[in-house]
């Protein structure tokens, strides 16, 4: 085994570390798949690349004066607005860096031309990094540190992927070979067999194996290309693979690789641009967009077919709690831009808020929905139950999924729900036809207001121009 560096982290040497990094901000390279980050690859970049140099500065921080890094991001033809965010993340780097503009297009052309400057520059170790990696603060520095860890315990040579990905363990029993599991500094590491391009690795093994390097830059992108060539380094040439457990970087892929431990959406939020343009990307899109405004784990294409026929986007909004994609307050809205979204659907939301904060809900709907946008909003029709009152407020009138509703549910909420969830899903008021009309008639809001099945159901309109939903013949109710 040829050593890098020193034996272990801590020695008296400094440790060279190179990161390659391949960007590219125009356009998803892999078309046929749909990330479940965020469909803005733009942002997917310019995020995840934050995320790197955070994870690199802190390397000084765990273990200072001890690994001397160099980042070299290589470009390829990244678009000018991106290139002015990419200037201003790199100016955060506590380290030397070089931002190269290739000549060359595409994915594998890049991977190439990210290969052989690690070839031509590296010298302890080289980590080939791509730009729709989201990294966790410690990764790079557990990573280095995985490395000595395990090649002085192995005396092999080893590479390190940052990323346990859930698609590596869809092999077959059969052809799956022994794995073992490791102690690291912060989290298991377990061996594996198979890499994406992205992956740490020693200069001496790089340098002699170079060509499973070169002769994945120049393999058509299909299903085998890493099997064919850099995976050869733990099938057929003696190199080990450890990915951590769980992962330290996440990949910005489908949801095939979303690793299923951990909470994308709390890391990808940390990395926004600044609190007030966190959400941004989230409306960056061709497609209409429907705000599902309290939606709790509920889609509404599972409440309507009328948004998932005419192509909608839909746009979780809720509190933390429920993982929605924007956390926001239902009576303000405050994530939530003017004139942002072509339609809001609200079912069964509005009756938790107090009476005297309607006129903020009702308003701000109006306000991010665009000149031509509607709002569909659906209560329970209190007048539909009050002639059960007097008698019985225990008699099913309905069943769900969490059971028979009964008149006390319709005035105060499912009282599974209230001790399962807690206060939050109380109702605190409630609406029958003439006070929902009413309070829309006072706030000079131009509605369609009617009951069906027992619920209140109003249209609010921007516009006289908006689209009658009413009727058209897919919008169920």
């Amino acid at each position: 085994m040829t050593r890098v560096g020193t034996q272990t982290l801590s020695g008296a040497n400094m440790v060279d570390l190179l990161v390659v990094l391949q960007s590219h901000s125009r356009s998803n390279n892999q078309k046929q798949i749909t990330r479940y980050m965020c469909d803005d690859k733009s942002e997917i970049s310019y995020r995840c690349i934050k995320s790197l140099v955070n994870s690199l500065n802190n390397v000084d921080k765990e273990k200072p004066n001890e690994v001397n890094i160099k980042l070299a991001v290589l470009d390829d033809h990244s678009d000018d607005h991106f290139l002015n965010r990419l200037t201003n993340i790199l100016k955060e780097c506590k380290f030397n860096y070089e931002l190269v503009h290739l000549d060359t297009y595409g994915i594998m052309p890049s991977i190439l031309a990210c290969y052989e400057y690690g070839n031509k520059h590296g010298k302890d170790l080289v980590y080939f990094a791509q730009d729709d990696y989201l990294y966790y603060e410690t990764c790079i520095f557990e990573m280095v540190d995985a490395y000595f860890r395990f090649s002085e315990k192995s005396k092999l040579p080893v590479c390190i992927y940052p990323f346990d990905d859930p698609y590596r363990y869809g092999i077959p029993p059969e052809r799956q070979p022994m794995v073992t599991v490791h102690l690291g500094i912060k989290r298991h590491w377990r061996t594996a067999f198979g890499t994406a391009s992205c992956f740490m690795v020693d200069y001496p093994t790089l340098v002699k194996n170079f060509d499973l390097f070169e002769a994945m830059g120049k393999h058509k992108v299909d299903s085998v290309m890493e099997d064919e060539t850099i995976n050869r380094l733990f099938h057929d040439r003696g190199c080990l693979l450890f990915t951590p457990i769980p992962s330290c970087a996440l990949h910005a892929q489908a949801d095939t690789e979303k690793d299923p431990y951990l909470d994308w959406k709390e890391l990808w939020d940390q990395f926004a641009e600044n609190e007030t343009k966190k959400y941004d990307y989230l409306f960056n899109t061709n497609k209409k967009l429907i705000l599902n405004v309290g939606a709790g784990t509920t889609s509404v294409h599972k409440q309507t077919e009328y948004f998932k026929i005419n192509d909608y986007k839909e746009l979780k909004l809720d509190v933390a709690e429920c993982n929605p994609d924007i956390i926001s307050d239902i009576t303000t809205l405050e994530n939530v831009p003017n004139d942002s979204v072509d339609a809001i659907w609200a079912c069964h939301v509005v009756e938790h808020v107090y009476y005297h904060k309607l006129p903020d809900v009702f308003k701000n709907m109006l306000r991010v929905i665009k000149p031509d946008g509607f709002a569909v909003i659906r209560v329970p029709d209190i007048g539909s139950i009050a002639h059960m009152i007097e008698d019985d407020l225990f008699t099913p009138v309905y069943d769900t999924n969490v059971g028979p509703i009964c008149p006390i549910d319709i005035l105060y909420s499912s009282r599974v729900l209230v001790e399962r969830f807690g206060e939050p899903m109380c109702h605190r008021t409630g609406f029958t036809e003439k006070s929902m009309t009413g309070i829309l008639k006072s706030l000079n809001i131009d509605a369609l207001v009617a009951k069906m099945n027992g619920e209140i159901v109003a249209i609010l309109y921007k516009s006289q121009n908006s689209p009658s939903v009413v009727n058209d013949p897919n919008f169920k109710w």
